[in-house]
């Protein structure tokens, strides 16, 4: 995963108006060096409103203080208790890892009693010869043993599997009243990538009708539609998507699926 934001940089277009020797500049020239002046401060106050307060409003008050676990939030998109509490105030990334390490420590100890548990119940059976039940005991153990490793696999996949859920969007846009030729259409994410550094894929559906005369011929019942260029819009909030169709009004839908890198 890329650790940069990815963000424009600042070029300055003001150019110094020289002037004769010991004359004076018109009020036109001075008026012009303003204007650039003006511009590029505009373009300044542009890239701190719409690129960087978005990203700095989005962290927690606690981040004034530097960026760490602490201070930045594991998720805001998956609703489960490890993520957010009963109240819905979304935990830290130290928030979370501390609920897993807990668990993980609570599951540790509860398994280390049972296997105690067991082993002393094996002993007691072999000082009083009764074999075949201690037979039975070890088969539990071990089986205990695997139940174990089985479940410290599960929390690790889980865990995965959540992570990669929270990367993944995915958005279906029908057709309707599109005129014929290329139309624009505007993806929109929910939520938000965090930044704009993500891989759209486009697939459109068309259902069988029976009016189309332009595409394979009447009667097959098919429009043509062609996705072409995007451009993705600031913030990792969606795109903007070509698409050029044969006939107004086609059928169909466009599905498009979005991953975080």
């Amino acid at each position: 995963m890329s650790t940069s934001l990815s963000l424009p940089s600042v070029e300055l277009t003001t150019v110094i108006a020289k002037v004769p020797q010991s004359g004076s500049p018109s009020s036109s020239d001075f008026n012009a060096f303003q204007e650039q002046v003006l511009n590029d401060l505009a373009n300044i106050v542009n890239l701190v409103n719409e690129q960087v307060l978005p990203v700095l409003n989005a962290l927690p008050a606690s981040a004034s203080t530097g960026l760490d676990g602490s201070n930045i939030y594991a998720s805001k998109s998956v609703n489960t208790p490890l993520f957010q509490d009963q109240n819905g105030n979304l935990y830290k990334v130290s928030d979370v890892l501390s609920l897993l390490s807990n668990a993980q420590q609570v599951l540790n100890s509860s398994m280390a009693s049972l296997s105690a548990q067991v082993t002393a119940l094996q002993t007691r059976l072999a000082t009083t010869n009764q074999n075949n039940l201690q037979n039975s005991v070890q088969a539990l153990q071990g089986a205990i043993s695997s139940i174990q490793g089985s479940l410290n696999t599960m929390a690790a996949n889980v865990s995965a599997a959540n992570l990669a859920v929270a990367n993944f969007r995915g958005v279906s846009i029908p057709f309707t009243s599109l005129p014929s030729g290329i139309n624009t259409l505007n993806v929109i994410f929910t939520p938000a990538f965090a930044n704009n550094n993500y891989t759209p894929t486009f697939s459109v559906e068309i259902p069988v009708d029976a009016d189309s005369t332009t595409y394979g011929g009447a009667g097959t019942g098919l429009d043509a539609v062609i996705v072409g260029t995007f451009v993705k819009l600031p913030n990792g909030q969606g795109l903007t998507v070509n698409v050029t169709v044969d006939a107004t009004a086609p059928t169909g839908v466009l599905h498009v699926m979005a991953r975080g890198l």
